[in-house]
């Protein structure tokens, strides 16, 4: 099944752009067309894109650094018990972005913002999902004592074993997301080809009312035929 989905996923794409190519020739000119193809063509080799993929790039990047920082400043705190101390010591051992993240943190404290608001919004900023839970054990920590650095410890285990198996959730339900789209865009893909090949074999559908409510009735099946695979893929870690 694998190989097979492998075979006509890329199949099923091509197909799909001819047929949009072929629809934005009949509705706009061919000429037209061809501009807009041109112009998305470059979107996607220019910046706009790059940047898209930078900023995807650096999310995940933060996510699978949050371990790192649990197990550094778990280090850093058995050292020296001041947290802003101990951030410090973590910041100059961590790679970027998380170094960047915090050390503007560290900066915006030392500008007079409290410590604990800092930390607050930097885990806002990073959005990664280990991370509002790990302020918020340093800040209570903080408050109220305690074995901070082993509690940090188990939270970056905790955090490494959330990964491992978020990776392997993932390849076991890639199969699955594929053929989502596969059968998300297979259907209107063969439709536009068969209208272009044949005008009036399908233009019942869209000159009749009746066809109005099969298509209607068509779009709103693919869409929750969609929507449930990907709901069925979409396991929570």
């Amino acid at each position: 099944m694998t190989a097979l989905l492998s075979v006509a996923a890329p199949l099923v794409t091509g197909a799909c752009a001819l047929a949009l190519l072929l629809v934005l020739e009949r509705a706009f000119g061919a000429d037209l067309a061809r501009r807009l193809i041109a112009r998305f063509h470059r979107w996607r080799q220019g910046p706009g894109r790059h940047g898209i993929r930078a900023w995807l790039s650096r999310e995940r990047m933060l996510a699978d650094q949050v371990e790192g920082f649990l197990t550094g400043l778990a280090g850093a705190l058995t050292v020296t018990p001041n947290l802003g101390e101990a951030l410090s010591q973590t910041a100059r051992h961590l790679p970027q972005p998380m170094r960047g993240e915090l050390e503007d943190a560290l900066a915006q404290a030392r500008l007079g913002r409290p410590l604990d608001e800092a930390l607050v919004s930097m885990a806002e900023r990073i959005g990664a999902p280990g991370m509002g839970p790990v302020v918020a054990a340093v800040l209570m920590g903080r408050r109220t004592g305690g074995d901070l650095p082993g509690i940090l410890k188990r939270m970056a285990t905790t955090v490494r074993e959330m990964a491992r198996l978020e990776g392997v959730v993932r390849t076991k339900t890639a199969e699955g997301r594929g053929q989502a789209w596969v059968m998300g865009l297979a259907p209107p893909g063969l439709m536009l080809v068969l209208d272009r090949v044949n005008p009036g074999w399908l233009a019942p559908l869209w000159d009749d009312p009746i066809g109005w409510i099969i298509l209607a009735a068509a779009a709103v099946l693919e869409i929750t035929a969609v929507a449930l695979i990907r709901r069925i893929m979409a396991v929570d870690i």
